[in-house]
């Protein structure tokens, strides 16, 4: 939901009988709900699942993710300004059709696909399980690790969750770490027992 009468909704990516890039339905309305109209995001890839996050600016990220194998799996951004009429496409080289032999494993297909959280039109972070936190400052352009110790390729956290581009948490395995800098900077937040 991006307001009190706007949201979108995201779907599975569909299948192509040729092993082309899939599309991912994405449904929008600005009523509430009373009426919805359909719009796609292009993957970049042979897709098999999705996730997306709305800036605060109206920008929208999606990031799409093959066949997950032993830890590792080859994603896509993609990105909207016009809220999702016409997208940009960042495909890793895992996800194109040429020869990726010999080139480096880049940090966004390690792990799983879990999470974006968009802060700003080029600012979002992504996390999934056995990964470590990414981040991107170009829109999903090129994703580093995040300067921090949150996450790690042993199963760690999978949900992220930015209320401004300042602050934010993530969550996974019984820990929650906390950001006040945009991610510069995270503390562990120890649960209490009783």
């Amino acid at each position: 939901r991006v307001s009190r009468s706007s949201a979108y909704v995201l779907s599975m990516p569909v299948g192509n009988a040729n092993l082309a890039p899939d599309d991912v339905p994405l449904w929008f309305t600005d009523n509430g709900g009373q009426s919805w109209s359909r719009r796609q995001v292009p993957c970049g890839l042979e897709g098999w699942s999705a996730v997306l996050s709305a800036a605060p600016d109206g920008t929208l990220i999606a990031v799409c993710a093959g066949e997950p194998t032993a830890g590792y799996q080859a994603k896509a951004t993609s990105l909207s300004t016009d809220g999702g009429m016409t997208w940009t496409v960042h495909p890793t080289c895992e996800a194109q059709t040429q020869d990726c032999s010999g080139m480096p494993v880049l940090p966004v297909d390690d792990g799983y696909l879990g999470e974006v959280n968009a802060v700003s039109g080029t600012t979002a972070f992504l996390i999934g399980s056995r990964s470590a936190l990414l981040t991107t400052q170009d829109g999903g352009g090129d994703w580093q690790l995040a300067d921090s110790q949150v996450g790690d390729g042993n199963g760690g956290p999978s949900q992220v969750a930015f209320s401004n581009d300042s602050d934010g948490v993530v969550l996974g395995n019984g820990t929650l770490w906390r950001t006040t800098d945009g991610g510069a900077d995270w503390s562990k937040v120890v649960p209490k027992t009783n």
